[in-house]
């Protein structure tokens, strides 16, 4: 199963300056929680700004350029969005990869994936990253609810949908 999780704002906003765009604690341990274990699959500017590899998962970073020499040993660097997928389909099938950004590798990636976890910040943000709106034809809503546990520490209210890529009559 091969999962995309995004944050995204009112206006599809989900980064600036190479950052995210809110401050949301309780987000990212539901993320945290969910990702460990698995495969997290990133483009190399959204590892830069994660600053090392998450620890307890598998980190695959795609990029043309060079792997840093001091990352060589700690994640698995390929240069397509092909050899990402090679890598994972070589692993056990029961290992859950998660596509995690950024914009490019989500647009690259969101014809190739079985669900998508989108959380929703309340609020318009300005940014230069967005995810784009899911087509309703290829997808459909399955789970949706309002976070309630939200910590006081999160900058804005949110809630979380599952979609999942609609199978189509043949």
């Amino acid at each position: 199963m091969i999962s995309i999780v995004v944050a995204k704002s009112a206006n599809h906003v989900i980064g600036v300056d190479n950052q995210l765009p809110w401050r949301l604690p309780s987000d990212l341990k539901w993320f945290k929680e969910t990702t460990t274990g698995g495969v997290v699959v990133m483009g190399r500017k959204t590892f830069e700004s994660i600053g090392k590899p998450l620890p307890d998962r598998i980190n695959v970073i795609i990029s043309k350029q060079p792997v840093p020499i001091e990352w060589a040993s700690k994640v698995v660097w390929v240069n397509s969005i092909q050899q990402a997928m090679d890598y994972v389909r070589g692993l056990d099938g029961m290992i859950k990869t998660f596509i995690i950004g950024g914009s490019e590798i989500y647009r690259q990636f969101i014809s190739l994936v079985d669900q998508v976890y989108l959380t929703e910040v309340g609020a318009e943000i300005e940014g230069d990253a967005t995810f784009q709106p899911l087509d309703e034809h290829e997808w459909t809503l399955k789970t949706w609810w309002v976070v309630p546990d939200q910590s006081s520490k999160d900058q804005f209210r949110y809630q979380r949908k599952l979609y999942v890529r609609k199978v189509l009559d043949e």
